[in-house]
């Protein structure tokens, strides 16, 4: 009613189409994504590492025997 009666200004209307609501759920979806991949990868390359610590470990015992 203030408004209508020009008390107080107008909102600023902020049109949002749909391409601009794709492009925001695309790049959300890749964002999140992304880090879920490298924290995968990272734990990956942390069990490689441990694989290969063990193998050594296990050459060395052999190789002593």
């Amino acid at each position: 009613m203030l408004r209508a009666k020009g008390i107080i200004p107008a909102r600023d209307t902020v049109e949002v189409t749909e391409e601009d609501l794709v492009n925001i759920v695309e790049s959300t979806i890749a964002e999140k994504s992304s880090g879920e991949i490298s924290h995968h990868l990272n734990t990956l390359n942390q069990h490689d590492d441990d694989d290969a610590k063990g193998n050594k470990l296990l050459k060395v015992l052999y190789y002593s025997l």
